[in-house]
């Protein structure tokens, strides 16, 4: 006979579907943590002008190309505080939100003053914002290494560059006296009897440095629960970094001298002969740092402690006006350049006072300066003398497409030297002859003359709804002499100047 047994809610069967119970509950996480990745990825939409110019900052710099590596372990980072729940039961702080259009016009300033760093520290400091928001002060804690690990990945820390160089060179120079081996050093070069090393900032050893602080940083967080063990490990691995890389380049220049600059680290590559170096001193650091790691026994995960928590809605006037905040500062950003738009000159200027347009100026000396939306240029002429005149024209700061940027410069350091005569004039001096410039910096419609005044005065008409810019500048052959060029300039500026400031400004009043 066949006997019906009645299942009581204990035994295996009921095991299982509580272990199954116990799982899921692990598994899920509270929904503010959503809310928080869209806030985040609302951050990287709104914000993307910014967040391009960082990624493209990372592309050809070795110290920082490991920039998105490190955005991908703050996330892991913030998904594993997520599944820890540590945060889950402070409660929402919709009064945060106000520091986000405070960091918004930070943003704002910085992106019309074309000041890049800052607005790349802002990014995540909106991100932490916006996490305070939604879970509380009370987590402002748990946020911070999580969402400040960012930092590794923002150059923030050129400044160690020449100093890491400075160090590198006296200490190699020294080795190098030391075994003998005759180098003689004029400032960042090493001149032996075969041939010259010049140790440029990418021999700085900048980014060995900047993986032991990673490195040292991110396992101390994960296994040390006091700062003297994370300290001591950093101090270890950043002199593991800087000693492989004297050896890197002590050891590329001794491959030199002995084989009358011959080996193959010289005449083809030497840069992953320094990751392997460095990799070989860093394993011992590992195993130092393994045996610094509290006792199994006295690891403990955070606990979360009783409490109610968040109410299940309680958190969407939270969520509410953090996007609000986060969306001030691009809105007022693209109201002020739209307003203001233009698409920049299209002609150079007919001639005045008997100077004539010969033709298209020389092509063998043009200032240095990139990414204009329109650049005008021709050769004026009046009774066998020459004038080139120039117009690079920025409708409204962008990241390498800005007036004031620091790669724009009137010669490049291959090409000549610059020597300043004044204010507005400079003589060029290179290898195919000198030449006398004069030029003025026109921001918002208004002229300018020193770059320092240039930046300020950017800012300022960006804000005000004119982010215009443009470079005007004249340049003539030092022919007889610079004097006589420069006599040459003043003549040419007196008939054609008011020409070349009217076509600058010809533009915005048709947009107007």
């Amino acid at each position: 006979m066949v006997t019906r047994v009645e299942h009581s809610g204990v035994g295996p069967d009921s095991g299982a579907r509580n272990r199954d119970s116990a799982s899921s509950a692990r598994l899920a996480v509270d929904p503010r943590w959503l809310a928080f990745l869209g806030l985040a990825a609302l951050v990287l939409l709104l914000y993307w002008p910014s967040v391009r110019s960082l990624w493209m900052r990372w592309q050809p710099d070795p110290s920082y190309s490991h920039g998105w590596l490190i955005c991908l372990v703050s996330a892991w980072l913030v998904w594993r505080l997520a599944r820890s729940g540590q945060a889950d039961h402070f409660g929402t702080s919709p009064w945060a939100a106000l520091g986000l259009p405070v960091l918004g016009l930070a943003w704002f300033v910085a992106r019309a003053a074309g000041v890049d760093v800052v607005q790349w520290l802002i990014l995540p400091a909106m991100i932490y914002v916006a996490g305070l928001t939604l879970f509380g002060i009370r987590a402002a804690k748990p946020l911070a290494f999580p969402i400040g690990f960012t930092l590794f990945a923002i150059p923030v820390w050129d400044w160690l560059k020449p100093v890491l160089q400075e160090i590198t060179v006296v200490v190699v120079g020294s080795c190098l006296h030391a075994v003998r081996i005759p180098a003689y050093i004029v400032g960042n070069e090493v001149q032996l009897p075969a041939g010259a090393f010049q140790v440029v900032e990418g021999c700085s050893g900048m980014h060995f440095f900047m993986v032991s602080l990673m490195l040292g940083t991110l396992y101390g967080y994960l296994f040390y629960r006091q700062w003297r063990p994370t300290l001591i490990l950093l101090a270890v691995a950043l002199l593991v970094a800087i000693v492989a890389n004297w050896l890197r380049v002590g050891g590329v220049i001794v491959a030199g001298h002995l084989t009358d600059m011959q080996h193959f680290l010289v005449t083809k590559d030497h840069h992953y002969f320094g990751w392997a170096m460095y990799a070989v001193l860093m394993t011992p650091v590992l195993f130092f740092a393994r045996r610094m790691e509290p006792p199994a026994g006295e690891e403990h995960a955070p606990s979360s402690p009783a409490g109610a928590g968040s109410a299940r809605t309680a958190w969407l006037p939270g969520l509410a006006a953090a996007a609000l905040g986060l969306a001030l500062a691009p809105a007022a950003w693209a109201l002020v350049v739209n307003s203001g738009a233009s698409t920049g000159p299209v002609a150079m200027p007919g001639g005045e006072g008997g100077w004539d347009i010969s033709g298209a100026a020389a092509e063998s000396w043009a200032p240095h300066f990139r990414g204009a939306d329109a650049e005008l240029s021709a050769r004026y002429a009046k009774n066998g003398q020459f004038v080139d005149a120039w117009i690079f024209y920025y409708a409204a700061p962008a990241y390498g497409r800005e007036l004031l940027s620091g790669t724009n410069r009137f010669v490049r350091p291959s090409m000549g030297a610059v020597e300043r005569r004044g204010p507005d004039e400079l003589i060029i001096r290179s290898r195919d002859g000198d030449r006398a410039v004069k030029y003025w910096f026109d921001i918002g419609g208004r002229t300018v003359l020193e770059r320092s005044a240039a930046r300020k005065e950017q800012t300022l008409a960006t804000l005000s709804g004119r982010p215009q810019s443009a470079l005007v500048a004249v340049v003539t052959s030092c022919v007889p002499d610079c004097e006589a060029a420069s006599s040459r300039l003043d003549t040419f500026l007196e008939q054609m100047e008011e020409a070349l400031a009217a076509t600058v400004a010809a533009d915005k009043k048709q947009a107007e």
